[in-house]
């Protein structure tokens, strides 16, 4: 057993205390009564039970208290594993510390300011994997890609212009580096965040840019300083500004339509530091949150200590009832059988229900998650995860059916029990569509079991339907084809018809100046109508039909044979016993429940 909080247990001296307390307040009662009467009296006016009484409920009290104590605790014992998902963007944050980032247009300086928000930006993250490049005049990763914010953090305070030795600001290497921090594993969104003042010493920010927005990543960017600029303060120990050839101060200045530029380029946003230290809150939950799909970036199984809390409140509770009891019993004995059978019926409707009593009643999708559960508490028991595919079969997903089967088929050195799994694979997916696949696993089966019949019979119906789906193929192709040839066949009649055109266009125009004889013309005049046809065609050539179906002499028998076979490949709905067999005991009311005696 441990607890939750194991600091409650220094109130336990909170029981001798009170204790102490009883035995005074008893002392004070008898003193006040020996000045009302002598003890004569007094044994006649109160009973001699009532000492007694008194002291067994102060002995309840103070159970009572020990058991709320207790409770307060959080005692647990047993557990169970929890599949427990983590869900999130990567996100990686290109930092600026180049000189220009000393200047202090911002308070305190942009490069402290920038370590301020990104500080602020990881207290608000939601699950989002968070990495670090550091760049100036070259991009180096500082820390790759974590949900360990506080690693982040120290890598985060370090920085200084002294850290990168290559002078200048290059943003396409920065936006590099970034795309080399990602995991190209990840399916996740991605995401940029380009923390800089703008100056592009190299230029190739928006080349990068557009690598980026090809790549699908969104770059976010959060210029830092002021459009008017500041100068930039010279190197550590030298005092003073930077001062350019003619001995004049270089002015940094935020580069704000370049950097706009970028991020309207890859659909991401724009925003400038501002007074406040929460602009990159905003910029995360307005403009990374609303434009990208959280994905899972981390998941596993997690051990569960059951809460037992509630034991020891129920004890408490009795107690203070009971004492509240003691001496007026006969009258109160109605009451407490009501409360009594109150808390048996609120008790036994919270009872778990058999999973193998809802798969039996067809409350499939009920006793997927017991079984779901019962197999996360016991992950070595492949038994409790071939009841979960059948559960999830009958309750028509199909895929999940196929994951528990395929667990089973990997996990299990047992031939009977690989049979029945790589049978069940081949079922979900036929019922899913897969036909390939199933053709695969129904030849599994019967290689590890010859002699099963069922497995030929889908095996047969399988290939037909794969049959279909090829003939279905062919001639989705074969129409293709015919609609390209179509429209290639109308293009070149069209090209022919404006030659003639051309050609006709030409010859009335010589025959006008020479002025032939009326004959000539009228037979001119017959020409462009035979040609104006827009798609001769000969009249003996056959038009392309669609094949019709041959039929067999055998189909009766045929048809019989697929409507066995399809009666066979739904097993569970036409015999649920054959997996029934296999997750219930045989004896009918006695017997262990499934996942506990094969």
């Amino acid at each position: 057993m441990n607890l939750s909080h194991p600091w409650i247990l220094h109130f336990l001296w909170l029981l001798p205390l009170t204790a102490v307390t009883f035995v005074v307040v008893t002392r004070k009662r008898r003193q006040a009564l020996a000045r009302f009467a002598e003890n004569p009296l007094l044994n006649r006016l109160t009973p001699q039970g009532s000492r007694g009484r008194r002291v067994v409920k102060a002995g309840f009290c103070l159970v009572a208290l020990g058991c709320m104590l207790l409770a307060l605790a959080g005692p647990r014992w047993g557990s169970h594993y929890q599949e427990v998902t983590q869900k999130g963007v990567d996100i990686v944050i290109a930092l600026d510390v180049s000189p220009s980032m000393l200047v202090e247009d911002v308070k305190p300086d942009r490069l402290e300011r920038a370590k301020r928000e990104i500080t602020d930006f990881l207290k608000v993250v939601q699950g989002d994997r968070v990495g670090l490049v550091a760049f100036s005049g070259a991009a180096y990763t500082q820390c790759p890609l974590t949900l360990d914010y506080g690693a982040l953090m120290m890598f985060l305070n370090i920085l200084h212009p002294d850290h990168i030795p290559v002078p200048g600001t290059d943003l396409g290497a920065a936006i590099k580096g970034a795309m080399a921090a990602f995991d190209p594993k990840s399916e996740t969104d991605k995401v940029i965040l380009l923390i800089t003042d703008g100056e592009d010493n190299e230029e190739r920010g928006l080349e990068a840019a557009r690598d980026a927005a090809r790549k699908g990543i969104k770059i976010f960017v959060f210029g830092m300083g002021d459009p008017a600029g500041g100068p930039i303060p010279a190197s550590r120990g030298r005092g003073g500004f930077v001062k350019d050839k003619k001995g004049e101060l270089v002015l940094s200045k935020l580069n704000e339509a370049g950097l706009q530029e970028m991020a309207a380029l890859t659909g991401g946003e724009y925003v400038r530091s501002m007074a406040g230290d929460l602009d990159l809150d905003l910029l995360y939950f307005d403009g990374i949150k609303q434009k990208t799909d959280a994905a899972v970036v981390k998941s596993g199984k997690i051990k569960v200590y059951e809460e037992r809390f509630f034991i020891f409140a129920a004890a408490a509770f009795l107690l203070l009832l009971l004492e509240g009891f003691i001496g007026h019993l006969k009258r109160k004995i109605p009451m407490l059988l009501s409360i009594l059978l109150l808390l048996l019926f609120s008790a036994r409707g919270e009872c778990n229900e058999d999973p193998d009593q809802l798969y039996e009643q067809g409350r499939f999708s009920e006793a997927a998650k017991l079984y779901a559960d019962q197999d996360m508490d016991n992950p070595r028991d492949i038994r409790y995860r071939y009841n979960r595919g059948c559960a999830d079969y009958q309750a028509s997903d199909f895929k999940g059916a196929m994951a528990a089967f395929s667990s089973v088929l990997k996990r299990t050195d047992d031939p009977e029990t690989q049979v029945k799994a790589v049978f069940n694979l081949g079922n979900a997916a036929f019922k899913k569509g897969d036909f390939a696949s199933a053709k695969v696993y129904y030849q599994q089966a019967i290689v590890l079991d010859p002699a099963n019949e069922n497995a030929r019979f889908n095996l047969e119906l399988t290939l037909r339907e794969l049959e279909k789906q090829k003939k279905q193929e062919a001639e989705k192709k074969k129409q293709q084809q015919q609609k390209d040839q179509k429209k290639d066949g109308d293009s070149e009649n069209k090209e022919k018809e404006g030659e003639k055109k051309e050609s006709q266009d030409k010859s009335s125009q010589d025959k006008q100046q020479k002025k032939p004889d009326q004959k000539k013309e009228k037979g001119a005049d017959k020409e462009p109508k035979d040609a104006g046809d827009p798609n001769p065609q000969p009249k003996n050539e056959p038009e392309a039909q669609k094949p019709e179906p041959q039929k067999s002499e055998q189909a009766p028998v045929a048809r019989m044979q697929k409507q066995k076979a399809e009666a066979l490949l739904d097993n569970i709905k036409e015999d649920r016993a054959r997996f029934l067999k296999f997750q219930v005991p045989e004896a009918e009311g006695e017997g262990n429940p499934s996942g506990k005696d094969w």
